[in-house]
């Protein structure tokens, strides 16, 4: 659903960069007269240093020998549940970060550590839910608010995605990201020229984000502008001829407008370029159906479907060769197994019987070539 999906602080290294003002706050009691109390201090700051160094093994050791001798020590329950995320066990790190959260619940930097961890386990309700609260302590941090939109939006609340990106760009109206992402989820609503306008904002922001601007491009290739599409593809194969991505851009337009020959030699380039790009094996299959080179054709769909078993495009693919082959019964089989395998959104069937997997439905919401008077 969205690409290059981010988590903003709080991975690796940089946890401990929201750690460390909470060791300040509360590691140092003013009461150290007892002996355990003072083991129990230097087991802790061995744990940080095992932080800093990534050596996670010792970092779990030294907190947990840390709250054998102060089960009450947030800060030991927030560092051991740092060291067991970063070794990738993240419903017991889940654990350590709410006993951290109890003991201190004022605490905005370990409730931002549980939300990044629910996030990375898929829970993005009670993300959400985390990162709200980290909000209410921490009003305006632009971390916490750009990972709220995205937990929102994985949750299905793309209202509330859309509010809180928007939010986020009233306080940083120049964050190229938050542009990138918000236009990805406008688009998916079907605002395409709402989306438009952020992805040039972000382009502008980020000239060489290739990515930004192929985004810019399939965006105007579902408004059909497509010499605009096509420009903008050939600016980023300008700036970089072996970015795949814009061959393959460039080749779909070249599909659509029923300039085949000039499509396939994007795809193929695509391929050379990138030998496991599965779309480009299934459009190029497309293109050789419909000129009848029947062996490149199936040649592309075995690699694709090799890449991309499950994709359901393979088997609209299979369906028009069985249709050209004059077999109308395992043509039909095909195309209902591609109906059958779909989920969400469909690939975009166009008239000329083009797809693009973009993630949004062409026939089912057409899009206006002319943008809308204001």
């Amino acid at each position: 659903m969205c690409p290059r999906d981010q988590l903003r602080s709080c991975v690796g290294g940089s946890a401990l960069l929201i750690l460390f003002p909470f060791i300040l706050a509360f590691s140092f009691p003013a009461a150290r007269a007892q002996q355990p109390q003072n083991q129990a201090r230097e087991y802790e700051r061995d744990g940080r240093l095992a932080l800093e160094q990534k050596n996670y093994a010792a970092a779990v050791r030294d907190f947990q020998l840390t709250l054998k001798l102060d089960p009450s020590s947030a800060v030991a329950h927030s560092g051991l549940g740092i060291a067991l995320r970063e070794n990738g066990h993240l419903s017991e790190a889940i654990g350590e970060f709410q006993k951290a959260v109890k003991l201190e619940p004022q605490g905005w930097e370990v409730r931002y550590l549980l939300a990044q961890t629910f996030i990375l386990l898929g829970d993005f309700k009670n993300a959400a839910a985390a990162l709200r609260l980290v909000l209410q302590l921490q009003p305006g941090y632009p971390d916490a608010l750009y990972n709220l939109a995205m937990a929102e939006w994985k949750a299905g609340d793309r209202r509330a995605a859309t509010r809180d990106f928007r939010n986020l760009l009233s306080l940083q109206p120049r964050d190229s990201s938050t542009h990138f992402h918000l236009g990805l989820l406008l688009r998916e609503t079907g605002d395409a020229w709402d989306a438009l306008t952020e992805f040039q904002t972000a382009s502008a922001l980020q000239p060489r984000d290739f990515q930004t601007r192929c985004e810019l491009g399939w965006t105007l290739v579902g408004l059909q502008h497509f010499d605009e599409a096509v420009k903008e593809f050939q600016g980023v194969l300008q700036a970089d001829p072996r970015y795949a991505p814009a061959h393959y851009g460039v080749g779909v337009v070249r599909e659509l407008t029923d300039e085949g020959d000039y499509g396939a030699s994007e795809f193929r380039e695509a391929i050379r370029l990138k030998p496991d790009f599965a779309d480009a094996h299934i459009h190029l299959a497309h293109v050789m159906v419909e000129q009848r080179n029947f062996t490149e054709a199936m040649a592309a769909l075995r690699t694709a479907s090799r890449l991309k078993p499950d994709d359901p495009a393979i088997h609209l693919v299979r369906g028009l060769y069985f249709k050209s082959q004059g077999d109308p019964q395992h043509a039909l089989e095909e195309v209902r197994i591609c109906g059958a395998s779909s989920t969400g959104s469909p690939r975009p069937i166009t008239s000329s019987g083009c797809f693009c997997d973009r993630g949004w439905n062409w026939k089912a919401r057409p899009a206006s070539s002319a943008r809308p008077s204001s």
